[in-house]
């Protein structure tokens, strides 16, 4: 214990909050989402912003 785990912002204030602050440093992040809500819009700004913070990713729809 002791060990504290880094969290990484989506860039989406909103969805930071709602998360506890933001994603876990080296997990993953599954986003299902209807054909017909536009989800993919929501995965595609975390991507944005996560890269412009440095890091890579993959976008597949």
């Amino acid at each position: 214990m002791g060990d504290s785990m880094e969290l990484l912002s989506t860039g989406i204030p909103a969805l930071d909050r709602a998360l506890g602050g933001g994603l876990l440093e080296d997990s993953n992040l599954l986003i299902v989402y209807d054909t017909y809500s536009k989800g993919w819009a929501i995965a595609f700004e975390i991507l944005r912003n996560r890269i412009r913070a440095g890091d890579f990713g993959l976008f597949h729809r």
